[in-house]
């Protein structure tokens, strides 16, 4: 019959936690001394019980698992670049430094914090004002080219809608016309077959008489 899966959670009574550390540690370090039996490892566990008692398990051993673990190329670059947020820090800090002088900037050419700048630095903030005029007066014109263009397009492609519109009206207009014709022809012809017709009747018998 199959055991019941036990939930890993945190153990609330001491003496219960205690056995089952000692059984797990036990149960783990059989575990790292067949890996290392078996697959030719060095293998070191160390483990502190929640009392803050030591154990390890070693092979060959944990100093000598532990020195080469120092010793490895890994190891060293890793150790060698610095923490996570060591520089998530620093980076942080740059980006801060950088958007308050961007404000003080804004301000300064916005006609504030005007108070502390020399000559020179005045000049400096003329110049960075009247080329930034340059940019915005460059960019207004580039919207004003798009938005005139946009115009003569639209009138060029009205203009053609103009044109072709008399066209058409026109060739309509010779249409009907050829139509009319047609009918008063069709007409002509229908009334003189009707009045032939008529003649006929009223000659037939001196007509016969003549023959």
């Amino acid at each position: 019959m199959p055991r019941d899966k036990v939930e890993v959670k945190r153990i609330e009574n001491r003496a219960s936690m205690q056995v089952t550390f000692s059984k797990r540690r036990k149960g783990l370090f059989k575990k790292a001394n067949e890996l290392a039996i078996m697959c030719d490892a060095d293998v070191a566990v160390i483990v502190f019980s929640a009392a803050n008692k030591l154990t390890t398990f070693g092979s060959p051993g944990v100093e000598e698992v532990i020195e080469r673990w120092n010793s490895h190329p890994d190891t060293i670059q890793a150790l060698a670049q610095p923490p996570l947020d060591l520089n998530v820090e620093q980076e942080f800090q740059r980006l801060k430094k950088q958007h308050d002088e961007a404000e003080f900037i804004v301000s300064q050419l916005e006609g504030g914090n005007l108070e502390n700048l020399s000559l020179e630095q005045l000049n400096q903030l003329e110049e960075m004002m009247q080329n930034g005029l340059v940019r915005v007066k460059a960019k207004q014109r580039e919207h004003y080219d798009g938005t005139i263009a946009g115009l003569q397009n639209t009138i060029h492609i009205m203009g053609e809608n103009v044109q072709i519109k008399p066209e058409v009206g026109v060739e309509n207009a010779v249409h009907q016309e050829r139509r009319s014709t047609d009918s008063v022809l069709t007409a002509n012809a229908n009334h003189e077959d009707d009045h032939d017709d008529i003649l006929s009747l009223r000659l037939g018998p001196y007509a016969s008489q003549e023959s």
